[in-house]
């Protein structure tokens, strides 16, 4: 019985020891980011899981709309229907609402993160560059709607861990804006202006060139008051005609 006790002990020990190297190893059975991100297919899905992102931030989850058109003079809140202290401007640090618009924003910022970084290691092919410009593009978009809704907060431009992200200090609202431009400029230069029969309602480059307009207009009015009028001028033109 003791003999069979120790045997039984020995076979369990040496069982989670070779478990440790086993477990070190790239999944094979699902698809990982180690395992990720080796071919234009792949980073075509990519970019499609931030469009799946842009989807839930500004369509699908009611944050969007709870935090913008419900505190302007375009909604009445009536007593059958209250947005609550949002529409009210009397919300509070805990409220639910804010971490889940915050952690959509950056769930969707750390997506085009991880494209930007790693469309690196490949050749520059005409769908390469198309898949940076789209990544680019939408993370200003997020960018842009945090700075609106907070000013300056941390500016996150490649991918970081969870420890890492704790460290992330908050930027000047100045520093987000900027970034936001230069999002939008290289997408405008990387993105085509027209798509096939098939991939409409990706971003073209005059998707990225007319959100540089009104990049330039909140710039150019409060608080930065940076006097961009004439830049906001130029693109939006360049769009319309």
């Amino acid at each position: 019985m003791k003999k069979s006790v120790v045997f039984l002990f020995i076979c369990t020990f040496c069982f989670f020891i070779s478990c440790g190297d086993v477990l070190d190893l790239v999944p094979i059975s699902s698809t990982s980011a180690e395992g990720f991100y080796k071919t234009e297919t792949h980073m075509d899905q990519a970019v499609m899981g931030c469009y799946n992102a842009l989807r839930t931030i500004f369509a699908s989850n009611s944050s969007s709309y709870r935090m913008t058109e419900a505190r302007s003079d375009n909604c009445f809140q009536g007593v059958e229907y209250d947005d609550g202290p949002i529409s009210r401007f009397t919300e509070t640090p805990d409220l639910p609402t804010l971490a889940t618009r915050w952690s959509l924003l950056y769930n969707g910022i750390s997506r085009c993160n991880r494209i930007i970084f790693e469309i690196s290691k490949f050749d520059r092919t005409d769908n390469i560059k198309q898949y940076e410009g789209e990544a680019k593009f939408m993370r200003s978009l997020f960018y842009f709607e945090l700075v609106n809704l907070w000013g300056g907060v941390p500016l996150v431009i490649e991918p970081i861990t969870i420890t890492d992200s704790y460290k992330a200090i908050r930027a000047s609202a100045e520093e987000i804006y900027d970034q936001v431009v230069q999002d939008l400029q290289d997408a405008a230069g990387l993105l085509p202006s027209q798509y096939s029969v098939g991939q409409t309602g990706r971003a073209t480059s005059w998707a990225a060139k007319a959100y540089l307009g009104k990049v330039y207009l909140f710039r150019s009015g409060y608080p930065m008051k940076k006097n961009e009028w004439s830049n906001a001028k130029t693109f939006l033109n360049e769009v319309i005609q």
